[in-house]
């Protein structure tokens, strides 16, 4: 999960911040391994890029992205997976 935070009342991170267009960004993830080896996954997603660019163009966006996710996850779980079996025979 994503927590945005107001640094303004910090000037060193003040200094640090990008001063462009603030938009906003928030996911929240919950994985469950089942018996079976399967994996459930569940995925709330929501983005606002602020500025000019229309709410829809996000949207109509937005499943491409997740497509991503999807693919990063799978690397990820099947890393983990190779990780916990430990070294292999083959080496």
């Amino acid at each position: 999960m994503t927590i945005p935070i107001d640094v303004s009342s910090e000037a060193d991170l003040v200094q640090q911040e990008f001063p462009g267009t603030r938009g906003a960004y928030a996911a929240v993830e919950h994985v469950k391994e089942l018996p079976d080896g399967g994996v459930n996954w569940r995925m709330i997603t929501t983005s606002t890029p602020g500025g000019y660019i229309p709410q829809f163009i996000v949207e109509k966006q937005m499943p491409g992205k997740i497509k991503e996710d999807v693919a990063a996850f799978i690397e990820w779980l099947n890393k983990k997976r190779a990780d916990a079996a430990g070294p292999s025979s083959g080496s």
